[in-house]
């Protein structure tokens, strides 16, 4: 009976820890949008950071540093990889599927305000999903589980999360986005674990943000007047594991090979710290 009941505590612990760091977006979002003051998007980070700085303290009990948000910081080795991983990913499209590039006329404010915004939301996003996903939704489900649990329940949840932006009724889109949304959350998971703290996969995470989706040189099936960037590289192929369906070139196969490649790299240097200690 005890161990029933303990079960089914780690059980709500867990359903409560995301439903409250997906809910920490969502509202950290909401108010950011209420107001004109300064950055939004930095703004919101801002408001993030402190929900969950409150959170830590008085649901988990614990301080910013014990979910990763600590040293040490990233090093040389995690650099190259943030940079090398969306820098790949783009070039395999320019050289190696058919494609044009299409430059959108702007005007140099506009331009300029694109760049910002390409920077303020690859951070933003980038900082605020690793805190809240692989800082206090991890940590916390790890205090109720074990790591293995830790990784991969939250990376689940980070692709569901994800499909509000697609139309679910395309089976192979939304299978993709699962498998890319999941594998990519697995990526930052074992990367915070390797590192000790959420800043390495933070700054990967920013990084593609800024090169993939940050609207200064995109890869897309079309040219998007409601999601503009200064250059896009339009894919002449409907071969979906090339495009990643609806949800775009993040769930294409490069980027789940980029995503798994990382995981393994990051997975043996786990082993090898282990074994030397």
């Amino acid at each position: 009976m005890l161990h029933c009941m303990s079960i089914i505590k780690k059980l709500f612990m867990t359903i409560f820890h995301i439903l409250c760091g997906i809910y920490i977006i969502l509202l950290s979002n909401e108010i950011a949008l209420s107001y004109e003051i300064g950055n939004r998007r930095f703004n919101y980070a801002f408001i993030a950071f402190v929900i969950v700085f409150l959170y830590t303290k008085v649901v988990l009990h614990q301080s910013i540093k014990d979910i990763g948000l600590g040293t040490p910081l990233p090093t040389f080795s995690g650099i190259m990889i943030a940079l090398l991983l969306p820098i790949v990913v783009s070039i395999f499209y320019f050289l190696m599927v058919d494609g044009a590039f299409v430059q959108t006329a702007m005007t140099k404010s506009e331009l300029k305000s694109q760049v910002i915004y390409a920077i303020s939301m690859g951070i933003s996003s980038g900082f605020v999903e690793e805190m809240v996903f692989r800082g206090m939704i991890m940590k916390g489900i790890e205090r109720e589980w074990n790591r293995v649990v830790a990784i991969f329940v939250p990376s689940i949840f980070f692709a569901i999360g994800h499909m509000r932006q697609i139309d679910t009724n395309d089976i192979v889109s939304t299978a993709l986005l699962l498998v890319g949304g999941t594998l990519v959350g697995i990526m930052f998971s074992v990367v915070a674990y390797q590192t000790g703290s959420i800043w390495t996969g933070a700054l990967i995470h920013c990084m593609w943000n800024i090169i993939i989706i940050g609207g200064i040189v995109t890869v897309k099936q079309e040219v998007q007047s409601w999601s503009p960037s200064i250059w896009t590289y339009v894919l002449d192929t409907k071969n979906v594991l090339l495009t990643g369906g609806k949800f775009g070139i993040e769930t294409g196969i490069p980027a789940i090979i980029g995503y798994s490649i990382v995981i393994v790299i990051s997975y043996k240097w786990i082993a090898n710290l282990e074994k030397k200690s």
